[in-house]
């Protein structure tokens, strides 16, 4: 008899397996904010000023774009997209600084994963204190996924999203430096971010390089 209502208490169960493994799905699309590409920027110190009076002509950038320890391919990209930016914002770029009358000069400073998930904070922290970003101390925890405001219908679902997900996030932090005629340079660190379950690195440069023409376009 035992045995009996064992056997019918497991064939009870068996219809619920599909509705708990659809419950999973769902609670990444609805309860987890990860579900889907996201990111975003931060200066750490206010803002470079924006430019303003370009006098007259056609208006004439230098541009420099840089990072020593980022894949050579992916620097190309980065400063041809920059440099695609300032030629829509009515820029003539040239090689010699000196006939241009502003000079826009990015550095690199990191750009690759934060097992943190803080939207970059850990590692420009690291950075500061000339750490390396891309290491994790053992006592460092790992951030978690954020859930939506929606997270309450489905609770089942969100829990299973937490336990099964695997949230992914890369930084990028560059130091913004413009200097227009005789001024001084106007410098500022900016911290970009992108996050998803699953996120490549190449879906993250496409992002994180987003991002950082968001930021720029509004100095020009």
């Amino acid at each position: 008899m035992a045995s009996l209502r064992f056997t019918a208490r497991v064939w009870l169960l068996v219809p619920l397996v599909p509705w708990l493994s659809g419950c999973q799905f769902f609670g990444w699309v609805v309860g987890n904010r990860d579900a889907t590409l996201h990111g975003g920027f931060a200066w750490r110190s206010p803002a470079p000023s924006s430019v303003v009076g370009r006098g007259e002509g056609v208006p004439r950038v230098w541009l420099r774009v840089r990072g020593d320890s980022v894949d050579g391919a992916r620097m190309r990209v980065l400063a041809s997209r920059v440099r695609g930016l300032l030629v829509r914002q009515g820029w003539q770029v040239e090689d010699d600084r000196r006939v241009a009358s502003l000079w826009v000069d990015l550095d690199v400073r990191y750009w690759g994963e934060n097992p943190a998930l803080d939207r970059g904070e850990s590692v420009f922290a690291k950075l500061l204190r000339a750490h390396r970003p891309d290491y994790r101390n053992d006592d460092e925890p790992t951030g978690r996924p954020e859930l939506t405001e929606r997270w309450w219908l489905t609770p089942g679902a969100a829990l299973l999203s937490i336990t099964f997900s695997h949230s992914v996030e890369h930084a990028l932090v560059v130091d913004v430096r413009i200097r227009q005629g005789e001024q001084s340079d106007d410098w500022a660190p900016l911290v970009a971010w992108a996050r998803r379950i699953d996120l490549t690195a190449p879906e993250a440069a496409t992002e994180l390089t987003d991002q950082l023409l968001k930021a720029m376009e509004k100095l020009f």
